[in-house]
């Protein structure tokens, strides 16, 4: 059993493109995702996983392969110390792609990005849905809580009526998007950032014990 303990691979891709640049609360989107991939990264490290990382935008910008045990957390934050939001396009297709050519074992695949609906997204879903093939794949999207609470909220004023109507479009748009991820065998995590480092962690933790070995 140990052997199977031992054995787990994880890689994290991390959006850098331009609608990652987003602001909730004090920090961009990309900043809470990096956060949060230093957090699982320790975590890797403690269970004795392997881990690579890579940031892209229109390019692969950094890429980190696979590395385990002591030196797992310092390497990992030296990949990812000058990572920033590019305001170009996230080219899904050659980032998504050029990552999968690397791993020749079954691997968890944890991607941080933004989901804007079904049709902007169709790139992403398709290529993730390859990966799923061979692999586990989690989509980790960031919601703003300010959003949902705009869908919700009773409209007083006409302008209140069109805030809340957009709020609702976009929600409602983002939700066919990450069920056409369900449907295709991704596993999806939706949350805001206060929740997503611990989240991130449990639902990893979850699929490494049920699915990974």
């Amino acid at each position: 059993n140990k052997q199977v303990e031992k054995g787990q691979h994880l890689v994290v891709l991390l959006d850098a493109g331009r609608l990652m640049a987003e602001t909730i609360g004090k920090y961009s989107k990309l900043e809470h995702a990096l956060n949060a991939t230093v957090m699982l990264s320790h975590v890797v490290q403690k269970r004795g996983d392997a881990l690579s990382v890579a940031s892209f935008s229109n390019k692969i910008e950094s890429f980190l392969p696979t590395v385990r045990g002591p030196s797992l957390l310092p390497r990992v934050l030296e990949s990812l110390y000058s990572v920033q939001v590019r305001p170009v396009e996230s080219d899904y297709w050659q980032a998504i792609a050029q990552v999968m050519t690397l791993l020749n074992r079954r691997s968890l695949v944890i991607l941080l990005t933004d989901v804007l609906d079904a049709s902007a997204s169709a790139g992403l879903i398709n290529n993730l849905s390859r990966a799923a093939e061979k692999h586990l794949v989690l989509c980790v999207v960031l919601r703003e809580r300010a959003n949902g609470d705009l869908a919700r909220a009773i409209p007083a004023t006409v302008e209140d009526t069109y805030r809340k109507a957009a709020a609702c479009d976009q929600l409602g748009r983002r939700r066919l998007a990450l069920e056409s991820m369900r449907a295709r065998g991704i596993f999806v995590l939706e949350t805001d950032p206060s929740h997503l480092s611990v989240q991130l962690v449990q639902r990893y933790l979850e699929i490494r014990r049920a699915n990974l070995q």
